[in-house]
C-alpha cells in the first residue's frame, strides 16, 4: 500500500509543478489547442514520470518516500505474569497514517460511486430520450429546464423550444466540435484522477482550465466566417440555464464573459522563448521525478534515509560494520519476494536480512549486502568478562519476544504455589562472544523449587543472543536476569 502512496505523491508534485509552469508561461495565451494539448500532456507525465526511475545523486532525497515522514507502528508489548500465561494489549492502538489510509480509501470510493453515478444518469438520459442523428450524432432535445451538453456523440438541447432553427443549428455547430475534439474524453480523464488526488486542490484548477478551453476551441471553430456579435448574444440567451450533468461539455458554461472577451480578442503566436522556457522546465521536472526511487527500492539507501531506519535495523548495521569494518555494507528495503530475487541474483554477495512484520500484517525485508563478499570478523576477547560495554547483548530475536518466550516457558511450581510463596529470582549469566549462554547461576533467590524454575526456563529456551560490543570489539558480557514470581 506504501508503494501506492509513494507513486501517489509523486503524481501530485509532478501536477503542481507543471500547473506552475502552464500559470507562469501560458495564462493568458489564446491558443486553445496548444493549451489543451499541454494540460493533458501535464497530467499524462505526472502519471508516468514517478514509474520511471534512474539514479542520479542529489535527487535520491529531494522528494521523501512516505515511509520516511510516516513513523513505522510497532507491535504492542508483552508483559510478564509468572503466575499466568504471558498477557499483551488486546488490541493496538491504530496508528495515525492507518487512519490517514482509511480516510483516503474511504473518500476516494465515494467519489468513485459519485463519478459512476453521474455517468449512469448521462447514460439513462440517452436511453430514454427520442434521438434523432446529424452529422454522425445523436441528438436529443427537450422542453424541461435542463441544460445543453454533449457527452461523446450525444448531443443534448434543454429548453429547446426557447431556440428558433437558427439557433438551434448553432448550439449544434459549437457542441459537435466537443464531439469531433473528443473533449469528454478529457472531462472523465480530470475526473477519474480527481478520484485519486481529492485531497489535491490543483486538480479543480485542471478541471476548470481544461473546461474552459474546451469551450474556446468550440467558440473559436463556431464562428469562423460568422457575426461575432450574433453568436456572442445566442450566449447570453442561455447562459442562465442551470448544470446538472458536470461530466460533459456545455454550451452555457458559467464563464461565459471570459468567452465573449476570448472571441473578441486577436489570436498571437506564442512567444519562441516561452517554449524554450517550458521545455527546459518540463525537462527539469522530470528530473526531479524520474530521479526519485520511491516505487521499488532498486538502490542502497542513502546516509540520509538510514539514519531515519527503525531501531532494530541500525542496531543490526552498526554491530556489522564493528564486526567487520572492511566490508562495505549497504542497505535495500524490499518486500519478502524482492528480497528472495535480489539473493539469487546477487550470489557473490555477503547478504543478511532483518524481517519487520507490521501492525497490518505487512512484513518489510531489510537487506544488508556486501557486494564483494567481504566479511571479516574482529578478533573476538575470549577471556576477560565485561558489565559495562559499549553496546549491550540482546537476543535475537528482540527483548520483548525474549520476555514473551519466558513467561510461556515459565511454569509456576505447584509446591510453592500450596505454600503462597512469592518473589524475584536473579539469575546471572554470561553471553559468550557466538551469542551463546554459559555459567548460568543463581544470584540470589526466593526457594528451591523458584530458583530451578527459573534456572530450568532459560536452559530450555537456548536462545541465541547478538554479543556485546566494547571499544570496537565483540566481548563476553555478564547479564542478570530478575524473573518475578507473582500469585494472583
Amino acid at each position: 500500500m506504501n508503494n501506492f502512496f509513494n507513486y501517489l505523491l509523486e503524481v501530485n508534485i509532478s501536477m503542481i509543478l507543471f500547473m506552475l509552469i502552464y500559470w507562469a508561461l501560458l495564462r493568458r495565451e489564446n491558443q486553445f489547442v496548444f493549451k489543451r494539448i499541454y494540460l493533458l500532456s501535464a497530467i499524462l507525465f505526472s502519471l508516468t514520470f514517478p514509474l520511471i526511475h534512474f539514479s542520479y545523486g542529489f535527487s535520491q532525497i529531494l522528494i521523501p518516500s512516505v515511509d520516511q515522514v510516516v513513523p513505522t507502528s510497532w507491535l504492542p508489548p508483552v508483559y510478564l505474569n509468572g503466575g499466568e500465561a504471558a498477557g499483551t494489549e488486546s488490541k493496538a492502538a491504530t496508528g495515525i497514517w492507518e487512519v490517514i489510509k482509511i480516510c483516503y480509501l474511504s473518500i476516494a470510493f465515494c467519489l468513485l460511486a459519485l463519478f459512476m453515478i453521474r455517468i449512469f444518469n448521462i447514460v439513462s438520459l440517452m436511453l430514454q430520450s427520442e434521438k434523432y442523428k446529424w452529422q454522425n450524432c445523436l441528438v436529443a432535445e427537450s422542453h424541461e429546464e435542463k441544460p445543453t451538453f454533449s457527452f461523446f456523440n450525444f448531443i443534448f438541447i434543454g429548453q429547446s423550444h426557447l431556440l428558433n432553427k437558427s439557433e438551434k443549428e448553432e448550439i449544434l455547430l459549437h457542441e459537435v466540435v466537443h464531439v469531433k475534439q473528443r473533449h469528454s474524453i478529457d472531462i472523465a480523464l480530470i475526473h477519474l484522477v480527481g478520484v485519486a488526488c481529492w485531497f489535491n486542490p490543483i486538480i479543480k484548477i485542471y478541471k476548470r482550465n481544461l473546461v474552459l478551453l474546451h469551450e474556446f476551441e468550440a467558440d473559436s471553430k463556431s464562428v469562423e466566417n460568422k457575426d461575432i456579435e450574433q453568436y456572442c448574444g445566442l450566449l447570453a440567451k442561455v447562459a442562465l440555464q442551470k448544470i446538472n450533468y458536470p461530466l460533459a461539455n456545455h454550451f452555457n458554461h458559467s464563464l461565459t464573459l471570459k468567452r465573449i472577451t476570448m472571441m473578441k480578442t486577436m489570436k498571437q503566436k506564442i512567444k519562441t522563448w516561452k517554449m524554450g522556457v517550458m521545455l527546459i522546465a518540463t525537462f527539469i521536472a522530470f528530473m526531479i521525478i524520474a530521479c526519485q526511487d520511491q516505487m521499488i527500492k532498486t538502490e542502497a539507501l542513502t546516509d540520509q534515509q538510514i539514519k531515519d531506519l527503525p531501531p532494530q535495523v541500525s542496531l543490526k548495521l552498526n554491530r556489522l560494520r564493528l564486526e567487520s569494518p572492511k566490508s562495505n555494507f549497504q542497505v535495500f528495503i524490499f518486500s519478502p519476494t524482492e528480497a528472495d530475487n535480489f539473493i539469487k541474483e546477487n550470489p557473490k554477495a555477503y547478504i543478511t536480512s532483518w524481517v519487520v512484520v507490521r501492525n497490518d500484517g505487512n512484513s518489510k525485508s531489510y537487506l544488508f549486502v556486501e557486494p564483494n563478499g567481504i566479511f571479516e570478523q574482529l578478533p573476538k576477547n575470549e577471556s576477560e568478562v565485561f558489565t559495562q560495554v559499549d553496546e549491550m547483548a540482546t537476543p535475537i530475536s528482540g527483548m520483548e519476544v525474549y520476555y514473551g518466550n519466558i513467561a510461556e516457558t515459565l511454569k509456576y511450581p505447584e509446591e510453592a504455589r500450596k505454600k503462597g510463596l512469592e518473589g524475584k529470582v536473579f539469575l546471572e549469566f554470561i553471553i559468550e562472544t557466538d551469542g551463546s549462554i554459559s555459567d548460568l547461576k543463581v544470584l540470589k533467590g526466593v526457594e528451591e523449587s523458584l530458583d530451578t524454575e527459573a534456572m530450568r526456563t532459560i536452559y530450555q529456551l537456548n536462545n541465541q543472543w547478538k554479543p556485546a560490543i566494547h571499544k570496537g570489539k565483540i566481548v563476553r558480557q555478564k547479564i542478570v536476569l530478575p524473573i518475578q514470581f507473582k500469585l494472583g
